[in-house]
């Protein structure tokens, strides 16, 4: 995925440990996390067949405003997306931040974690 001047290559996550426990039910969403992250899939696949800038699916979305850099993810484990805010001192190939877990019920703690990400190549 590279839209105006964004990073280009495969990118490697993780997280620490998240606090509160991720819990699709406690945190509002409604249906299983199966049933919604196959729906997301089907909506991207939909949305993005045939398109050759989609390069496999936009599955992530680089943001940048005021010099902060974030990376939204929507990954089967958490399809309501995780936002990644960078540290200001987080540049080249390895970024650290901090990561929420985006919730339905938002009266209930999001759950929070620190990432990093690692951009690199892609074999093949």
């Amino acid at each position: 995925m590279a839209a105006q001047g964004q990073p280009t290559g495969c990118v490697r996550m993780t997280f620490g440990v998240w606090t509160p426990p991720l819990d699709w039910q406690h945190n509002g969403h409604p249906d299983a996390i199966a049933h919604v992250a196959a729906r997301l899939r089907a909506v991207r696949d939909s949305v993005y067949a045939g398109a050759a800038s989609a390069q496999g699916r936009d599955e992530m979305q680089w943001l940048e405003s005021r010099g902060t850099r974030q990376l939204l993810v929507s990954p089967a484990w958490w399809p309501a997306g995780v936002l990644v805010t960078f540290d200001a001192a987080s540049r080249g190939d390895t970024l650290d931040g901090d990561a929420i877990a985006l919730v339905a019920d938002g009266a209930r703690a999001a759950p929070r974690a620190r990432a990093r990400v690692i951009r690199r190549p892609c074999n093949g």
